[in-house]
């Protein structure tokens, strides 16, 4: 009698049972492996920010002084335009970029200076001697008469590894995801108030009684304390000039004078930018956040008014680059964003931060004293009080 032989392998109900438990893990595995990753963007995000604090720290040790938001002194005998430089130019020989800042700082006294900003008929701004195509809202340089722009050059201690806008190749503007602090005010790079955040315009346009606003100040200006004063926050870069979404986009039609809640209204859903309860129109949007590390006005600021990735506005009348309205700091990170303090610390900022009454202006109700004079204590909350250097408000970090 033969023997029947024991068959080997699996049957087919077996086969789809182990492949149906492998694809369960795999689904289990999968959003663990992609938290571990963005843990890990987080980190080095962090770690950037750390360097800026230090690279902050040693160029005021040199300096006496902190960098200027724009117009720094440091560019007072240099060619035209050269006064749009910003903070983050002062700081290259501190985060171990003296070469470029050695190659800038010497050809800004020559004509054939490194200009990173062109306006919006694509002309130059200034007399120019090379370049003759390019764009602001292209995002467009020009080259010097060697080929060579390093403003066009994105440098990784500039950029949050969690930003997928990070990258670019010339002649697009090497972009930056951390912006300065311009403190609890709606105001423009170029305005009366700045005075409440740390970085100024060396060419503010200054009303009186905020004459200070145009001055460079040092540490012991920030009386609020370097532990409870934010100095840079990250900002979403802008994915193209039509970005429409709330963390990456710029829309029109907020004025600097109007309460922050105006701006807050244009909320939408699924993350993005809404006006009239539709679609943005692309003639009200101008996103060009974080799009040029070099150019020290509004793409690379924020206000500490509305809360982390809120809706940031621009002045109607005015241009991305140029307007004021509340600009909020956004990430790509979920739920907030990270701040670097004064005592080079960094903490994570969530959306949900106390921002106190956004249907107001900064010090309404104060005797009838214009908000751009104002210097007591924050509107907004324990999220204006950390942007404001001498507010006097007792603040706590999330």
């Amino acid at each position: 009698m033969t023997k029947r032989r024991p068959k080997i392998g699996f049957t087919l109900v077996e086969l789809l049972v182990v492949i149906a438990i492998i694809g369960v893990l795999i689904a289990l595995l999968l959003p663990a492996v992609q938290q571990a990753r963005e843990a890990a963007r987080r980190m080095q995000c962090t770690n950037n920010m750390k360097q800026l604090g230090l690279a902050i720290h040693g160029f005021h040790d040199t300096h006496r002084r902190l960098p200027m938001g724009c117009a720094d002194p440091i560019w007072n005998n240099t060619q035209d335009w050269c006064w749009i430089y910003s903070a983050l130019v002062n700081l290259l020989p501190y985060v171990e970029q003296g070469p470029m800042y050695d190659d800038i700082s010497t050809r800004s006294k020559t004509s054939d200076r490194f200009i990173h900003m062109i306006d919006v008929t694509g002309t130059h701004s200034g007399d120019l001697s090379f370049g003759t195509t390019g764009d602001i809202f292209a995002g467009r340089l020009p080259a010097a008469s060697d080929g060579t722009n390093p403003f066009a050059q994105t440098l990784s201690v500039y950029v949050c590894p969690s930003d997928p806008n990070g990258s670019t190749t010339f002649p697009q503007k090497g972009r930056t995801s951390y912006a300065m602090n311009w403190g609890d005010t709606c105001e423009h790079w170029s305005g009366r108030n700045q005075r409440r955040g740390i970085f100024r315009h060396g060419r503010a346009q200054v009303l009186a009684g905020t004459e200070d606003a145009s001055k460079p100040i040092g540490f012991a200006k920030v009386t609020d304390g370097l532990s409870n004063t934010i100095f840079y926050g990250e900002l979403a870069i802008s994915s193209h000039y039509g970005d429409d979404t709330i963390k990456g986009g710029f829309i029109k039609g907020t004025h600097r004078d109007a309460a922050p809640s105006t701006c807050a209204a244009y909320r939408g859903s699924g993350g993005r930018l809404a006006k009239n309860g539709g679609p943005v129109p692309a003639a009200d949007l101008q996103s060009i956040k974080g799009w040029a590390w070099g150019d020290g006005r509004h793409q690379i600021g924020f206000n500490t008014v509305l809360p982390p990735n809120s809706p940031s506005c621009i002045d109607g009348s005015q241009r991305a680059m140029d307007g004021g309205a509340p600009v909020s700091a956004s990430s790509y990170h979920p739920g907030g964003a990270n701040c670097l303090f004064g005592d080079g610390s960094v903490h994570f900022i969530p959306e949900t931060i106390d921002s106190g009454d956004p249907t107001s202006l900064l010090g309404a109700g104060a005797g009838g004293i214009a908000w751009y004079h104002w210097n007591g204590k924050s509107t907004y909350g324990v999220w204006g009080a950390l942007g404001s250097i001498s507010g006097s408000e007792p603040s706590q970090i999330p």
